[in-house]
C-alpha cells in the first residue's frame, strides 16, 4: 500500500530554502517530486540542475538534497508528496523509471491534479480512502512514465510498440535461452542499436532486464510453491541450480533457500 504522509501543491520556497535530509535513517519516506523552475538537486549522478518539468523519485536511503541556484533571484518551486510504501520500488522498476535520477516529462502540473484528490481524499477521510491514495499514487507514476517514454522519444513512438511487445515475449517465456541476437532479431533492429533503445526505454539492457525478471520470478516461485530450486531455476530460465543460487545471491544478499525460509 502506498501511503502519503504528507504533500504539497506549488509550493514556493524562499531563495536561501535548503531542503536537506540524510539518507539511511529509519523510517524515511520515499519523496516524489516535480519542480516548476530551476532547482539545484543531489543525484545519483552528482548535483545537477532539474527544469520545469522535472521528476524525481527520492529513495528512502538517498540523500534529500535540492536549493535554488545562486544566479536565480527568487526560491525554486515544486509539487512534493512524501510517501510510505514497501511496493514502490518494485512498481518503478516495472515500469523502467530510475531512482535518485532526474526523469524529464516537460510537464510542471503532471503530478497536480491527482495530488489534489489526494488532498482531499485526507481532508474528509472518505470510506476506503486508503485504497483510493493508493491507486491514485500509482495513477501519477504511470503518467509520469507515459510522459517520460514520450520525452526521452523526441516524441516519436517509432519502434516504441517492438519494445513493449518484446519485453512482454520476455516476461511471458523467461525459460527460453534467450541472447541478444534473438531479441535483435525480433524487433528487426541490429543488436546494437536494440541495446541503446532498449536502455533508453527501461533504464535497463536488455539482458539486465531479464536477468531481474527472472529473479523477480523466482522470488515468487520460492514464496508461493514447494517446488524444489532446480525446478525453479529452470522455470526462470537459468542453465542449472548453481548459476541460479549464485546470480540471487550476488543480487538479494541472501540464497533462494534463506529466502524462501526467511520470508
Amino acid at each position: 500500500m502506498h501511503t502519503v504522509m504528507e504533500s504539497m501543491i506549488q509550493t514556493h520556497h524562499d531563495k536561501d530554502f535548503v531542503v536537506r535530509r540524510p539518507g539511511n535513517r529509519k523510517g524515511n519516506p520515499w519523496v516524489i517530486l516535480c519542480f516548476s523552475n530551476d532547482c539545484m538537486i543531489q543525484t545519483e549522478g552528482g548535483m545537477q540542475t532539474a527544469h520545469a518539468g522535472d521528476c524525481f523519485f527520492n529513495s528512502p536511503d538517498f540523500i534529500e538534497y535540492h536549493y535554488t541556484p545562486e544566479d536565480f533571484e527568487e526560491g525554486f518551486i515544486n509539487d512534493w508528496m512524501h510517501v510510505q510504501s514497501d511496493t514502490l520500488e518494485a512498481l518503478l522498476r516495472h515500469l523502467g523509471l530510475p531512482v535518485n535520477t532526474l526523469i524529464q516529462t516537460r510537464h510542471p502540473e503532471i503530478m497536480r491534479s491527482a495530488m489534489q484528490k489526494i488532498q482531499n481524499e485526507k481532508r474528509n477521510q472518505f470510506p476506503y480512502s486508503g485504497e483510493y491514495i493508493h491507486n491514485l499514487v500509482e495513477n501519477i507514476v504511470i503518467k509520469i512514465a507515459r510522459t517520460a517514454m514520450e520525452a526521452n522519444f523526441g516524441g516519436s513512438r517509432k519502434y516504441e510498440e517492438e519494445l513493449l511487445c518484446l519485453r512482454q515475449e520476455l516476461q511471458s517465456h523467461l525459460d527460453r535461452p534467450w541472447t541478444i541476437r534473438d531479441m535483435s532479431d525480433m524487433v528487426g533492429l541490429s543488436s546494437s542499436r536494440l541495446s541503446v533503445l532498449y536502455k533508453k526505454r527501461f533504464n535497463l539492457s536488455p539482458n539486465e532486464d531479464l536477468i531481474q525478471m527472472r529473479i523477480d520470478k523466482s522470488k515468487l516461485l520460492l514464496l508461493s510453491t514447494n517446488l524444489k530450486l532446480q525446478h525453479i531455476s529452470q522455470l526462470c530460465g537459468f542453465k542449472n541450480e548453481y548459476y541460479f543460487s549464485r546470480i540471487f545471491k550476488e543480487r538479494e544478499n541472501v540464497t533462494p533457500g534463506a529466502y524462501r525460509k526467511w520470508e
